[in-house]
């Protein structure tokens, strides 16, 4: 079982991320992220609004400082939903050096 990671977000993301339009994250990965863990986005607006939603890792973009994301920044996948025991990691030969892995 992954980690849980509440986390801010501001009202135009969370708005979007929780009717599905948005389905990605881009972070600082300050929080050793990995594919299969939870995220509680608490809608922030200089307070916490009481608004929240669940999602949950799934993809994760690693940035290297190539196609634009710096290192120490990562884009995660977000997945509505979860059967985390049916999911399984696999690494695509060499994508560990590229910043990705997937889950499949």
């Amino acid at each position: 079982m992954g980690k849980t990671h509440e986390l801010k977000i501001l009202p135009e993301y969370f708005k979007d991320v929780s009717l599905g339009k948005k389905t990605f994250e881009l972070r600082k990965n300050d929080r050793d992220f990995q594919i299969g863990d939870k995220l509680i986005l608490r809608e922030w607006c200089g307070k916490y609004t009481g608004n929240q939603v669940e999602r949950w890792i799934g993809y994760i973009f690693f940035g290297d400082g190539n196609y634009g994301l710096a290192p120490g920044y990562c884009i995660l996948g977000l997945y509505a939903s979860c059967t985390l025991h049916s999911w399984t990691l696999q690494r695509i030969s060499g994508a560990t050096d590229r910043g990705k892995e997937t889950l499949l």
